[in-house]
């Protein structure tokens, strides 16, 4: 495990040891003992800054429920005959209910609250351009000039239009010249790019643990999901948990 995967780890660990000492005493007690025991693993995708959540541990929700689909019983050619599919085929016949009521089964996952999309898939020629080390000279070329000082850093962060113009404009140009690729890149795929160019040049000049921060703060992900905790209490009721 590379050191840049032990300190975003440590702040996911961080931020959820945060959410449950504030909400335990609180009405989403039951949320934080559900999700406190879910056992992951996370593998950080340092060429494209994703983060991968690995389950590697049976779920028990408070109700007693185990969302996983069933294992038992199974020979190995069933398994295999499941994969890619949902859970709902393999629901036991036995009912659990949530706090509030509702209807659940075992075996059949955890639907969202909210279902955020999926990022945009990064085109053949990017794990090319990556393989040749190209996002890495136009990183490294333009992280050397940045200031050294904490508010730079912070500026950084919140400046995408700059990520745009030095980094992935020459990152684009390069592509082209060495790789003979077309690349015009809608508005979605080159926000992530310039994202993925912004974090390697955050963690070159500032450290790991810029980097992680840097991920942490423009994750369109977490972006996201802040912007929904003022309305969980909202989310919650309507869903009737």
């Amino acid at each position: 495990m590379t050191p840049t995967v032990l300190a975003i780890s440590a702040a996911y660990v961080v931020i959820g040891v945060l959410l449950l000492t504030a909400a335990l005493g609180s009405r989403l007690a039951w949320w934080v003992k559900a999700a406190a025991i879910v056992v992951t693993s996370l593998f950080f995708i340092e060429a494209t800054g994703d983060n991968v959540w690995l389950t590697i541990g049976r779920i028990r929700s408070p109700s007693g429920r185990i969302i996983q689909r069933r294992y038992k019983g199974l020979r190995y050619e069933q398994y295999r005959g499941l994969e890619g599919k949902g859970g709902q085929a393999s629901d036991t016949l036995e009912i659990f209910h949530t706090r509030n009521g509702r209807e659940v089964r075992g075996g059949g996952g955890i639907a969202p609250d909210v279902a955020l999309p999926a990022a945009v898939a990064l085109p053949v020629w990017f794990t090319l351009a990556s393989d040749s080390g190209f996002d890495d000279a136009v990183s490294d070329s333009v992280a050397p000039l940045l200031a050294a000082d904490a508010a730079s850093q912070l500026r950084w962060a919140n400046s995408p239009a700059e990520w745009h113009t030095r980094l992935l404009e020459p990152f684009l140009a390069r592509v082209h010249d060495h790789l003979h690729t077309a690349t015009a890149p809608d508005s979605a795929l080159a926000a992530r790019l310039s994202r993925i160019l912004a974090l390697r040049a955050a963690e070159f000049r500032w450290g790991v643990d810029a980097g992680s921060e840097f991920a942490l703060r423009t994750d369109p992900d977490v972006r996201a999901a802040m912007g929904y905790w003022p309305r969980i209490q909202d989310l919650l009721a309507s869903r009737k948990q």
